[in-house]
């Protein structure tokens, strides 16, 4: 998945980006990506109530792909629901005079020239010209959205900030995930989880001594029992293994297999531990 895809992910409700992905499908030639792009930029005009325009991007999909499944039904949806329309309405006034035309611009439409921007919740991304590097575009792209986090998430809303940083820890983009979830403990997020992720993106980093810093903060947490630490228990004591502390992490990966003996790995590492002859009283 490149990296305009990702960042759709993020936020799948942009237009921009979903403008940009047809951009980058239209380079590339490739008729797959090309229809999948259009599908996901009319489906996007169509639920925001821009008919004209999901209408001309459907009707893209059908040229370039005749009989595509998505692209008919829609369009025959959209042919259906106008002909109810007209059927219950109440005869029409005398007709203004015409536009001067109807055309559709599918080029304007797809490289966003519009001049409407109403004041909106939803996050709007600066339009800018693809340099035809999709990692720097993406990188732009992540800027220019961080900016927006700042602008319209409060610190308080803790669950928005969360949820941020879950996306982008899938994303592989652990150090703003970080960011993401050390904003949301400041907020006020359920520490115990919040912690417990915080500690593996830290781990996933190989900076152990810090994960183990934020992990033993959870097990330090009151009245948490070990079922609802297991997570945590077992990425300290991978911290452990990986600084050397083997007895630790023994200890810890037994604690572990106490609460569930199939958790992840952990039966396997304290097995190798041991047999290693690392642990002490082995």
């Amino acid at each position: 998945m490149g990296p305009i895809s990702q960042l759709i992910r993020l936020n799948p409700g942009e237009g921009p980006l979903l403008q940009k992905r047809v951009e980058y499908a239209f380079r590339s030639g490739d008729r797959s990506s090309m229809v999948d792009a259009y599908l996901a930029l009319a489906r996007f005009f169509e639920t925001s109530g821009s008919r004209d325009k999901a209408r001309a991007v459907y009707g893209r999909v059908l040229e370039i792909e005749a009989y595509n499944p998505e692209g008919r039904a829609a369009l025959e949806a959209m042919d259906d629901a106008e002909r109810r329309a007209r059927a219950a309405a109440p005869p029409p006034p005398p007709p203004a005079p015409a536009p001067a035309s109807e055309y559709v611009d599918l080029g304007a439409l797809i490289l966003g020239d519009e001049d409407e921007r109403a004041p909106t919740t939803r996050f709007v991304v600066e339009e800018k010209e693809p340099t035809g590097d999709e990692d720097r575009d993406f990188a732009d792209m992540l800027a220019h959205f961080r900016q927006k986090v700042a602008e319209n998430i409060e610190a308080e809303d803790s669950s928005s900030h969360y949820d941020l940083g879950l996306a982008f820890k899938e994303m592989g983009l652990i150090d703003e995930a970080i960011a993401e979830f050390q904003v949301a403990l400041r907020g006020g997020a359920n520490p115990l989880a919040t912690l417990e992720v915080l500690g593996q993106c830290f781990v996933e980093k190989g900076q152990y001594p810090v994960a183990s810093r934020v992990l033993e903060r959870a097990l330090r947490l009151p009245d948490v029992a070990d079922a609802e630490l297991v997570g945590v228990l077992y990425q300290l004591g991978r911290s452990h293994e990986a600084m050397g502390n083997s007895a630790q992490a023994v200890e810890l990966y037994e604690r572990v297999l106490s609460v569930d003996i199939r958790f992840r790995d952990a039966a396997g590492r304290a097995e190798a531990l041991r047999g290693a002859g690392r642990a002490p009283g082995f």
